[in-house]
């Protein structure tokens, strides 16, 4: 056999790092696995800024490396033509002109525009999720003079993709054991208008940046088969993948992150304080839901009465001792911080059901610069 197609030996128990015969494979079978090697992305359409959309766990990470990571074509693109044109097949540079031949004649997303959209990312029709940072914090936060709602804009990419994706922000802040006003309101009536029109979101509760060297993410495995998808979302219950996220930034990661280091401590712990966390964020929400339906209905004529919807108000923990909760304002008709809402009335259960399904998520983020240095 000659040296050039001589299949590299390998020492037991470890992968061989060459494989010469790959380019005597058929054609068929060379397409087959460069197919395989294409990431599943979660598509980022605007940048995120770290003071608004990072959760619980804060970070000096600069998080746009992480984006321009991420809405590079695939690393097959720059193996040989073959891969590249198996890459050409199945994604491209994002465009909102593609989005014109949506069906059904709902244009809500060609006003919106905004100063940190990502300019054309890779995107893989019926692969990639489409993920939104935005929510009402940063309009206030720079002051932007977008036009248009980015909510339609996420759901029609979305429709060409494989799924939804956005921040908990948009809802109801994930770091917030009470309700207040303000954090209330960014559930807001427009955003209740738009989310019907999907019927599945994964929500970003809390963002994790995990600051290695790129070699080292690549090889474990975490960021996609190459190392090109650098966003992974990661179920709350899998504590598998999160214990394999820690074990990556114990080793090779900057133990000065002390917010990282706390996350884990939170998310791996015994007492599942994040297990619990989580529970109350989704009734939390499920009952700004109810609320924001109700405030809408609740003056029309034959509608049920208030203690109809409401259960009675629930005592306060500790209340001997603890102080008076802040008034609300009369705009609220009725105090749902200590007020749930009656899944035994025909309504509520009705107003539940037809509910977005909302499924929390930790966004882990691969950056492979020293944010923390400079």
């Amino acid at each position: 056999m000659p040296s050039s197609t001589r299949a590299t030996t390998a020492t037991p128990g470890t992968p061989a790092r060459e494989f010469p015969l790959f380019g005597a494979l058929p054609t068929e079978i060379r397409l087959a696995i460069w197919r395989q090697c294409l990431p599943n992305r979660i598509v980022e359409l605007d940048i995120p800024e770290a003071n608004i959309c990072n959760g619980p766990v804060r970070t000096l990470c600069k998080l746009f490396f992480t984006t321009r990571q991420n809405r590079a074509p695939p690393a097959i693109t720059r193996v040989c033509r073959e891969a590249r044109a198996v890459a050409l097949e199945h994604g491209c540079e994002f465009d909102s002109s593609s989005l014109s031949s949506r069906s059904g004649g709902d244009q809500d997303w060609e006003d919106f525009e905004a100063p940190n959209l990502v300019v054309g990312p890779w995107f893989q029709p019926g692969r990639d999720i489409a993920h939104l940072h935005w929510s009402d914090f940063y309009d206030g936060y720079f002051y932007m003079d977008q036009t248009g709602d980015p909510v339609p804009f996420l759901q029609a990419v979305a429709a060409k993709g494989a799924g939804a994706s956005i921040m908990a922000e948009l809802l109801y802040r994930f770091d917030d054991d009470e309700f207040s006003e303000h954090l209330a309101a960014c559930l807001s009536t427009d955003t209740l208008e738009f989310l019907p029109r999907c019927r599945d979101y994964l929500v970003t509760i809390t963002m994790v940046n995990i600051h290695v060297p790129y070699d080292n993410g690549l090889r474990s495995g975490l960021f996609g088969l190459l190392g090109d998808e650098p966003i992974q979302l990661v179920d709350p219950s899998d504590s598998a993948a999160i214990t394999a996220f820690h074990n990556l930034w114990a080793e090779h990661g900057c133990q000065g992150d002390v917010d990282v280091a706390g996350f884990f401590d939170v998310a791996l712990g015994s007492d599942k304080t994040l297990t619990r966390r989580i529970q109350q964020w989704c009734k939390h929400l499920e009952k700004l839901w109810v609320w924001h339906e109700w405030i809408e209905l609740k003056d029309d004529e034959g509608f049920p009465t208030d203690d109809e919807i409401w259960l009675p108000p629930m005592a306060q923990e500790g209340s001997g001792n603890a102080a008076p909760l802040p008034e609300l304002s009369s705009l609220w008709k009725v105090d749902i911080r200590i007020r749930d809402h009656n899944m035994g009335n025909w309504w509520v259960a009705k107003v539940v059901a037809n509910m977005p399904t909302f499924r929390p998520r930790i966004m882990f983020r691969l950056c492979g610069k020293q944010c923390y240095e400079e």
